[in-house]
């Protein structure tokens, strides 16, 4: 979990709509070739006057390990929200073979 300032990337498509060395693309490269799944899809940041961004993304190896995804208001005059989510145990999660 972290703040990924990746404004190009669509994460809806995941596709970018910028040149193939710029670093939004080579960071969702990375993301594919890892084969990691983003969960974030609400927006994170509002500031007065601008639009609201999803500028926080949670990557995890399935798409199960985590659930009960909610966002909750900043602190204080912090103009990004606060996530919480529940990890999974990997006994409720479902394997699948690599073959």
């Amino acid at each position: 979990m972290g703040d990924f300032n990746h404004l190009e990337i669509n994460w809806n498509t995941k596709n970018t709509e910028i040149g193939i060395y710029h670093r939004s693309q080579l960071f969702l490269n990375a993301v594919r070739d890892a084969y990691l799944i983003q969960h974030i899809d609400t927006s994170t940041r509002f500031r007065q006057g601008q639009n609201s961004h999803i500028l926080d993304r949670l990557f995890t190896s399935e798409d199960n390990m985590v659930s009960n995804m909610e966002y909750h208001a900043g602190l204080g005059l912090n103009d990004q929200v606060i996530n919480t989510c529940f990890k999974q145990p990997e006994k409720n999660r479902t394997s699948f073979p690599i073959t």
